[in-house]
């Protein structure tokens, strides 16, 4: 007769998940799911989007899965026709569409004919601690049927938790009566980081963070970004601190989170409110109150709320020096 320590062990162990893979080994997984999710006879002719977060924040990770699944799939000529990614580029780009705009099946459907493509492979990544888990899915433009999908669970190791981390971006799908943003190439100065996002006609460009004095309240994260009126006419731009609710945040590598207010010449405000010019960077600086805490991380994420409060950008991974 089984005592209650092995009943407990058995139980446990018949719910727990299966071991996950590592990286490549869980995209091939992906890849060959997806292959069995098209019927044999006739290859589909497919484009493969940027995986973004539950957040609909895409990262390096998701930019590489992306790239990874389009070779493997590229390699089953039985079952895929894949458009190379640097065209799908190209062609979101002369549509100014973003990856995200291609959740709306009349924009997928005019990619689909620039492309001429039947179907395209989309996915999300949940981070669910010590696994990242992926979903991934071919959806047919035509129809906006979507085929049987697959999911895998990727082993987080130092490399997943950076792909994590670096180069993310948040993904925005613009409503149909939203203008969008305008075409001209914007110039942010040399020291700009490679950490951007655009929504709403604004684009958010991390500059750097710093250990520094706010003059008021002692020891301060102080953190300056570029903001650019993508649009072609003038406009009224205002930021909301953390007094706001949801505010504007900043949060160090560690998840310590600051309190934040704004910059303005030698005075702080609560809000930041601006007339932009068109394509003018215009360098917003944000204060988060450090009090007794040491801050010891390398780099930081910023939170910005704006648009009466509505909206938030996430930039992540930018670089704090002390």
């Amino acid at each position: 007769m089984l005592n209650w320590r092995t009943i407990v062990f058995l139980l446990l162990l018949a719910v727990a998940p299966a071991s996950a893979a590592d990286l490549r080994e869980g995209i091939e997984q992906l890849a060959a799911g997806l292959a069995k999710s098209v019927p044999d006879g006739r290859p589909i002719r497919v484009a493969v989007a940027d995986v973004p977060n539950l957040q609909n924040v895409t990262c390096e990770l998701g930019r590489y899965i992306a790239e990874r699944l389009t070779t493997r799939l590229s390699a089953q000529a039985g079952k895929f026709q894949v458009i190379e990614r640097r065209r799908l580029s190209q062609v979101l780009g002369e549509l100014r569409f973003s990856m995200s705009d291609l959740v709306d099946a009349r924009k997928a459907k005019q990619l689909g004919q620039m492309l001429g493509i039947e179907g395209l492979v989309t996915g999300s990544l949940s981070d669910l601690g010590n696994v990242v888990e992926v979903d991934a899915r071919i959806v047919e433009i035509e129809s906006n049927r979507m085929l049987p999908g697959v999911a895998n669970a990727i082993s987080k190791d130092q490399t997943v938790r950076d792909l994590l981390e670096r180069g993310c971006v948040v993904a925005v799908v613009r409503s149909e009566s939203e203008e969008a943003p305008q075409a001209q190439p914007v110039t942010t100065g040399p020291e700009a980081s490679a950490v951007f996002a655009t929504e709403g006609g604004l684009r958010f460009d991390a500059r750097a963070c710093e250990i520094g004095n706010s003059g008021f309240a002692g020891p301060a994260l102080i953190c300056t970004i570029g903001v650019t009126n993508m649009g072609a006419r003038d406009r009224s731009v205002k930021l909301y601190g953390s007094n706001w609710k949801p505010g504007s945040w900043v949060l160090d590598g560690h998840g310590n989170r600051y309190n934040t207010s704004f910059m303005e010449g030698n005075r702080v405000s609560g809000n930041f409110a601006a007339d932009l010019a068109p394509n003018v960077p215009s360098n917003v600086t944000f204060v988060g109150i450090v009090g007794e805490k040491q801050v010891r991380a390398t780099h930081a994420t910023i939170i910005i709320s704006f648009e009466g409060a509505t909206r938030l950008i996430v930039l992540r991974n930018v670089p704090i020096t002390k």
